[in-house]
């Protein structure tokens, strides 16, 4: 009877061991999708605010640079997202945009943001 004790605390230990291990694989991974997921989700918008915004400033009766201006902030405002910084150029129906998008766990490899970039040329 002794015997079967000292096994079942043998095998719990070797458990507690692999899982412990398991999760200095799976919380890396798991932090690197959801990363990948948000910065995803800024380029998606990003890219929607460029292809809105030279649409708008195409038929504005204005000038188009300021309106495609007006046009990108309200489309993709700062901070949106948590966007640190963002750059926008507009010239002759050409559309360049990026962004710098926060990141959440990529920080422990000292990744602290990334930029993003959508353009649109016409």
């Amino acid at each position: 009877m002794i015997h079967s004790h000292r096994r079942n605390a043998k095998q719990r230990g070797l458990a507690l061991i692999t899982f412990a291990l398991s999760l200095l694989i799976l919380v890396p991974l798991i932090g690197v999708g959801v990363d990948t997921a948000m910065l995803y989700i800024v380029k998606e918008r990003l890219s929607s605010a460029v292809q809105l915004t030279a649409r708008s400033a195409a038929r504005s009766t204005t000038d188009p640079s300021d309106a495609a201006r007006r046009y990108f902030d309200a489309n993709f405002p700062p901070g949106y997202l948590g966007v640190t910084s963002r750059k926008f150029i507009y010239r002759d129906g050409e559309l360049q945009a990026s962004a710098e998008a926060p990141t959440y766990f990529m920080r422990i490899f000292r990744y602290q943001s990334v930029t993003v970039t959508a353009s649109l040329n016409r």
